[in-house]
């Protein structure tokens, strides 16, 4: 029998976080007000907890992913009490200060560590394991076949990686964009409430989305990661879960459902390379950017390091 492989799936509001539950997600992944990053929407304490409470089918995640000074640490830690309280089934961390605040206070919350370009290797895990992390994420900027080495080699660890979502690249507590826009002029584009930037060097083809909030300055590929076409390779390598980021990806107009059910029927059913490529482009026809395996893919497929080369 082939092993489950578990979806995780980013939410912005309560009303989408009621949705993915009867929708049976495995984990709905949210972010918390000033101390998470990178969400189209954020929840506050009393959302998180009618959420936990009202919860018949899924985990609820909380990610918190910002980069933390020192000075905020203390705010930190009445943060992870404050969750240990509302029993969230999961905490997914970048910042090592997280397990060891909650070692230190005796927390009984589990972590997920996810640095987003940092896991690339299995000879990381074993210090995982040895200090209570046994679950991690893996970067993008693998390809299948480190992939596959890394989930032969796992032991216990339970691994993820993103299987659709916008690709991470950089983040800053600089405010790079408003520094720059005082000396040039500047063309936003608006995703919901989140004014964007796309950025690229004069060579590349395909531009970078960055933008600029309260917590930095955040640049992801002008492409959304889909790994659909190689589902079938992925359910072989005994892979634990694919996160589903919908940063940039509307949810109103039922898009991230759609997204969300493709991969559901593609994980269940034994689909052949054509079913798959037509549930793909049936994705791709959704989407507001361009999709692409980047690097599930060829060499190609890794759009923003495509170059017009001059004859």
């Amino acid at each position: 029998m082939q092993k489950k492989i578990d979806l995780f799936v980013h939410c912005c509001n309560e009303k989408l976080a009621y949705r993915l539950d009867q929708r049976k997600v495995d984990y709905v992944v949210v972010g918390l007000e000033n101390f998470s990053c990178r969400f189209n929407g954020y929840f506050d304490f009393d959302e998180i907890k009618r959420v936990k409470q009202a919860f018949k089918y899924s985990k609820l995640c909380v990610s918190l992913n910002n980069i933390y000074s020192e000075f905020e640490i203390h705010e930190l830690e009445n943060v992870l009490i404050k969750l240990n309280d509302l029993k969230v089934d999961l905490i997914m961390f970048s910042d090592f200060a997280i397990p060891q605040i909650i070692f230190e206070k005796k927390l009984n919350l589990k972590v997920h560590y996810n640095p987003e370009t940092l896991v690339t290797s299995y000879g990381q895990f074993e210090f995982f394991l040895e200090n209570n992390i046994n679950k991690v994420n893996l970067a993008t900027e693998l390809t299948l076949s480190e992939v596959k080495k890394i989930c032969d080699n796992k032991k216990d660890m339970y691994v993820s990686i993103k299987g659709f979502g916008l690709g991470f690249i950089m983040h800053s507590r600089w405010k790079m964009i408003s520094t720059f826009s005082k000396y040039a002029n500047v063309n936003e584009g608006k995703f919901n409430s989140i004014n964007y930037l796309l950025i690229k060097e004069v060579e590349r083809t395909l531009p970078n989305v960055i933008y600029e909030d309260k917590y930095g300055t955040h640049m992801l590929t002008g492409y959304y990661i889909c790994c659909i076409k190689q589902i079938n390779e992925l359910k072989k390598m005994n892979i634990d879960a694919l996160i589903i980021d919908s940063l940039f990806v509307h949810d109103d107009d039922l898009t991230l459902d759609f997204v969300l059910e493709a991969y559901k029927f593609s994980i269940n059913n034994d689909l052949n390379e054509s079913q798959l490529e037509k549930i793909y482009n049936e994705i791709s026809k959704k989407c507001e950017l361009a999709i692409s395996p980047g690097f599930f893919g060829k060499h190609s497929d890794v759009l923003h390091t495509e170059k017009n080369i001059e004859e």
